[in-house]
């Protein structure tokens, strides 16, 4: 038998953001990245065009923890960074808001794609 379910995407330049199970890929080709950087891309595309302050980045990322937050972030954004081939000085995808946070630059556009899975066991004729 056959299910059909909805997961959103967040699609920007050739990349696409699936959100469930969160995984990004470019132009059909699976793109590996570490579930945080995953999340905090998420966040960001999410809200493109506004600041995410680190604030907002702590409570989403590490909303329990107490963590070396400015080490953690930079490290995070560079990884999507170079995933996106994105360049600091000369953004694309990623703007440094100092002091502040980060900016999501690119055009986003909201996607639901559906996804068939064939359920074991209960396949038609």
């Amino acid at each position: 038998m056959k299910r059909s379910s909805n997961r959103a995407a967040l699609r920007f330049g050739d990349f696409e953001l699936l959100s469930s199970p969160l995984r990004m890929s470019k132009a059909g080709v699976q793109v590996e990245l570490r579930n945080q950087a995953k999340q905090l891309l998420r966040l960001l595309a999410a809200r493109t065009g506004e600041v995410v302050t680190y604030d907002v980045m702590q409570r989403t990322l590490w909303p329990e923890q107490i963590v070396d937050l400015k080490s953690n972030i930079y490290v995070l954004i560079g990884e999507i960074r170079r995933a996106l081939d994105d360049d600091a000085k000369d953004p694309a995808y990623i703007e440094t808001v100092p002091g502040r946070g980060y900016r999501f630059v690119a055009t986003v556009r909201n996607a639901v794609e559906t996804a068939s899975n064939e359920t074991p066991g209960n396949v038609s004729p």
